[in-house]
């Protein structure tokens, strides 16, 4: 522990701040001039990489104190209950448990509390059906995502199968060199890139997150904006699931952890959800 002597949240005195450069072994930022300032650079800029916070439900990161928000912008006021899906039930051709849904295209199973795409050589696409959609146009709809070589695996926004299954798509694209976040739209049968970030990294496991309000669409990894486009191709829509492409030959690509909501009627986050900051 280290005693603070008179240093508050808003403030940090000089010899504060070097016992904590001390005891933490870390050295921060010379215009960093308060406590905040401190947990900021420990838990959203990762100088301590065992204590680093992930992004809460709705992709903004914020660190709390006792209940109080010290730092990220207040969290949404829900006027929608969050849909969720675990993918927690034994493997087989059914997805679930916690929410309906319709396989629309190609196949998907349930693999060790993952979903996993099946079909070879064509898109596989899965809708949640029932009252549990979204109840605008502009909403959202992440997943943790692991792709293999050959394949790609996201989530889709204002989804409509009669209309040869339009939708806007976000997730990952991976090749023989990496990973790479994609934007994708599928108007009449037909796809286009929106975006695309060739930076051949390695995501498995990342939370990937598409928002579609308006006309604007942006794709989002880790909390972190990285592909942003103006399309007004395809509103109206609600529904909102999983897709995958996997080539022929190719290893499954894996989904998990899925969550969708209206933009501004998310669950409002937990404070501290996710998160332990400890005070001595």
């Amino acid at each position: 522990a280290t005693y603070l002597g008179s240093s508050h949240i808003d403030t940090l005195e000089s010899a504060d701040k070097a016992a904590i450069t001390s005891n933490l072994g870390v050295s921060f930022k010379a215009e960093t001039q308060s406590l905040q300032g401190v947990l900021v650079e420990l838990l959203i800029d990762s100088k301590l990489t065992n204590r680093a916070i992930k992004p809460e439900s709705d992709g903004q990161y914020r660190v709390w104190l006792m209940g109080e928000l010290l730092y990220g912008s207040t969290p949404p006021v829900s006027s929608h209950n969050t849909i969720t899906e675990s993918f927690n039930t034994g493997n087989g051709d059914a997805l679930g448990p916690d929410l309906s849904w319709s396989e629309d295209a190609g196949d998907w199973d349930i693999d060790t509390n993952q979903a996993e795409v099946q079909t070879e050589g064509s898109y596989s696409i899965a809708c949640v059906t029932g009252e549990a959609e979204p109840s605008t146009d502009d909403h959202y709809a992440q997943a943790d995502l692991w792709a293999n070589g050959g394949t790609r695996i996201g989530v889709m926004c204002r989804y409509e199968a009669a209309n040869d299954n339009d939708l806007y798509f976000f997730g990952i694209e991976h090749d023989w060199q990496g990973d790479d976040p994609e934007l994708k739209k599928r108007v009449n049968g037909a796809w286009t890139d929106l975006e695309q970030d060739d930076d051949n990294g390695s995501y498995g496991g990342d939370t990937f997150r598409l928002e579609v309000d308006g006309s604007s669409i942006k794709g989002y990894r880790e909390g972190g904006l990285v592909c942003s486009q103006t399309d007004s191709d395809i509103t109206g829509h609600t529904n909102v699931g999983i897709a995958a492409y996997r080539g022929w030959g190719a290893t499954e690509s894996d989904l998990d952890n899925f969550e969708a909501d209206d933009l501004g009627g998310g669950a409002t986050p937990t404070p501290g959800a996710g998160q332990v900051i400890i005070v001595n």
